[in-house]
């Protein structure tokens, strides 16, 4: 895809997003995290030109090759937002600014115990299972509220933000109810934990999760259509 296609598209998305913050009178910044999984390292460097910072992957070894290609661009800032297997946590805290998908209080631990031995804090999000769906991973809802002091005590890892990934449906609302739960969820913390993002919306909803507060977008194919 050439460079001036993404660049229109990024400009597009960029208007949208202004416009709807504008309808809606939302005074908080919206981030976009560009999920670069399908992009190559060449249209990855093409979205950073046309003025995006923050980029979203969930594919290990192709980001690793991906961020050797653009270690060049000094203020980039990636985001590992896929399912963190255990035998990647080292490489994962190692090579990523922010975690976002952390899924568990068992790699919550891991990444923490390792982050303390290579003296580095990591900044994480929590992962929420906010539709139960059987097929993806995450905290229940409930357990966060209860397990609170333990997901945000932790020395090396400070959980700025809340990730969803809603079940695929067509309802919009039933993704109103999931997104709004996770927003009820995000200011009942906000405040207690300094929690700054709530990551919720991608390429075909991010309009409604703006709506009902996202901060942060994880926009993929509608950048490179």
């Amino acid at each position: 895809m050439d460079h001036d296609k993404i660049l229109r598209q990024v400009q597009h998305l960029q208007k949208n997003i202004k416009h709807i913050c504008n309808t809606q009178k939302i005074q908080h910044t919206i981030t976009i995290c560009a999920a670069t999984k399908y992009a190559n390292s060449d249209e990855t460097r093409s979205l950073y030109q046309a003025g995006l910072r923050v980029f979203g992957e969930n594919r290990l070894q192709e980001a690793l090759k991906k961020q050797e290609d653009l270690k060049d661009l000094g203020d980039i800032e990636w985001h590992y937002i896929g399912h963190i297997q255990s035998n990647k946590v080292k490489k994962i805290t190692d090579n990523f600014r922010v975690i976002q998908s952390i899924d568990s209080l068992d790699i919550l631990r891991k990444i923490n115990n390792y982050a303390v031995i290579i003296k580095k804090h990591v900044v994480g999000f929590v992962q929420i299972n906010i539709g139960q769906d059987e097929n993806k991973f995450g905290f229940k809802l409930e357990d966060v509220e209860k397990k609170q002091y333990e997901i945000f005590s932790l020395s090396n890892v400070k959980i700025k933000g809340i990730m969803i990934i809603l079940p695929l449906t067509e309802n919009t609302e039933q993704r109103n109810i999931w997104f709004n739960q996770a927003r009820e969820l995000f200011q009942n913390l906000k405040e207690k934990y300094e929690l700054t993002e709530l990551s919720m919306g991608m390429s075909t909803d991010y309009e409604q999760a703006i709506n009902c507060g996202s901060t942060m977008v994880r926009v993929g194919s509608l950048l490179f259509k």
